[in-house]
């Protein structure tokens, strides 16, 4: 097994549901997994140690950076509506987002694609303001939902990363 660095340039897009999916602009991803682990201890031994242990997926959560913002953009951090110019906050429900990453390993060229089914945001934690000397970004955290519309042995109901090798 060849050990590769990876650097990821490339697209992001996001849809509601089935819709068309929407280019993010100059964005960046992150996904996290939390796991839970179930220990039983070695009781009859002098020293302990365990005898069993147990691991599931608490939960599975991905990051979006947006460096992009966009009327479309802060209606997403908010959960609003765009109405002409101007954003109406919290006007929505959460709502299901398929996410899509498409792109390049720099470093040695290797076709790279995220697919997120399902995934729920909160409303971002700030908006950017006045009085910071960096650019402003919105930061979305989501939680990636199981897709019960993905069936079969070995498919994941979460998501699937995909690496084409360069030829």
């Amino acid at each position: 097994m060849t050990t590769t660095a990876m650097l990821l340039t490339g697209t992001i897009k996001g849809a509601v549901g089935a819709g068309a999916p929407v280019d993010l602009g100059n964005a960046a991803l992150d996904l996290s997994i939390e796991e839970d682990t179930k220990e039983l201890a070695d009781y009859q031994n002098p020293g302990g140690g365990s005898i069993a242990s147990l691991s599931r997926i608490k939960s599975v959560t991905l990051k979006l950076k947006l460096w992009s913002i966009s009327k479309e953009n802060l209606a997403l951090a908010t959960r609003g509506t765009v109405s002409g110019n101007s954003i109406e906050a919290l006007t929505q429900t959460a709502e299901d987002w398929h996410i899509t990453f498409d792109g390049v390993n720099e470093v040695n060229g290797d076709a790279v694609a995220y697919d997120f089914y399902k995934v729920k945001f909160s409303p971002a934690s700030s908006l950017p303001g006045p009085g910071t000397e960096d650019f402003a970004v919105l930061e979305l955290t989501g939680k990636v939902l199981k897709d019960t519309s993905k069936t079969g042995a070995g498919v994941s109901q979460y998501f699937k990363a995909t690496i084409t090798p360069a030829v």
